[in-house]
């Protein structure tokens, strides 16, 4: 009996690795396990453990994969529709006749875990149609979950300004003033190369590579108990760059013919949403960003929609403020939209 030769024998045991890999593909897929680390740094946007959802980026660290209609643990609940700018909502359309009203923000703008068309920049634009015979507007939503200003400057100047629309909403702060992961600011965080942001983006829609990724990090990352800074932390935008970055994006917006309006970021009021006496470091942080908002909206006389003290008018824009005080319900989306909206009208006339 002749023995096989080498080439034969190389081909012979990638076949065998290809199928001993199919096989646990398969039965990862359908045993299902559960395969999500919560990513310890970015507390609230853990995108790099669901990369159904997100991909990879060397300059915004992450962005949203599109086109697609998705599900995902992610949102917790509801269905998405993320077109290929990797921004929520339908593909656009190539049309002169149309007038573009973008949105470029966090999961807030976004419109997290509420209807697509109960978003607050959705409402602008069906309100807008409804009341005109003649014009057409268009919403563009490029609220990413997790963005602070830093990854907005860099996605309105790549993706939004191109598409010239004539407004757009700028809203962030939460993710600005979150804890930076091992206290390095955004602007100063670095990413794989090219080559490996790509293997990663491809290998992670595979189980096997999500089961073994999950396993690995277990073992090799301390618990989250080690990794808090007992002697306060970094935001990931300190205050003087989030100015910074806000008066980057509106002056890129200017020259590039977009009006910039400015919203101030909602937060529940003590007094009406939390226990009486309740004190809070999150609440004088977050006063803190909005007054650089208002700042660098009074100085350089942009436009300013001021969106917190709107909603102290209320108390039932949160569901839960305990659990969740950072994203508003849809009456919140509504309540933000005719503010914004008093603002367009008075610009349009």
């Amino acid at each position: 009996m002749r023995t096989p030769s080498l080439p034969t024998k190389l081909a012979l045991s990638i076949l065998i690795c290809a199928c001993a890999f199919g096989v646990f593909e398969a039965s990862l897929r359908i045993i299902n396990p559960e395969t999500e680390f919560e990513n310890r740094f970015f507390l609230v946007n853990r995108n790099y453990d669901y990369p159904e959802v997100f991909l990879r980026d060397s300059e915004l660290f992450w962005r949203m994969r599109g086109p697609q209609r998705i599900e995902s643990k992610f949102f917790e609940k509801g269905v998405y529709q993320i077109n290929s700018l990797g921004m929520r909502g339908n593909e656009l359309v190539n049309n002169s006749d149309t007038r573009r009203i973008a949105v470029l923000g966090n999961s807030c703008a976004f419109g997290w875990q509420v209807p697509q068309e109960s978003s607050f920049v959705e409402i602008v634009v069906s309100n807008l149609n409804n009341h005109s015979k003649q014009e057409r507007f268009v919403a563009l939503n490029a609220g990413i979950p997790g963005y602070s200003s830093y990854q907005g400057k860099i996605f309105f100047q790549n993706v939004i300004a191109p598409l010239k629309p004539e407004y757009v909403l700028i809203l962030f702060g939460w993710n600005d003033h979150w804890a930076s992961a091992e206290n390095i600011i955004d602007s100063k965080r670095e990413t794989a190369g090219p080559l490996i942001l790509y293997l990663q983006n491809i290998l992670g829609r595979l189980k096997v590579y999500q089961f073994l990724r999950k396993n690995i990090l277990s073992v090799i990352e301390p618990p989250l108990a080690e990794m808090v800074v007992k002697d306060g932390y970094q935001n990931r935008v300190p205050l003087g760059e989030f100015g910074n970055n806000l008066l980057a994006i509106c002056r890129s917006a200017t020259t590039a013919g977009v009006k910039p309006i400015l919203l101030t970021s909602p937060i529940p009021s003590l007094a009406t949403y939390y226990p009486q006496n309740r004190v809070s470091r999150m609440h004088e942080i977050h006063a803190q960003y909005n007054l650089e908002i208002r700042r660098i909206a009074f100085e350089n006389d942009f436009e300013l929609v001021d969106l917190a003290n709107e909603f102290d008018k209320f108390d039932d824009l949160f569901d839960n403020a305990e659990k969740d005080p950072i994203h508003f319900n849809s009456k919140g989306h509504s309540v933000a939209a005719q503010a914004i909206l008093k603002t367009l009208r008075d610009n349009f006339n």
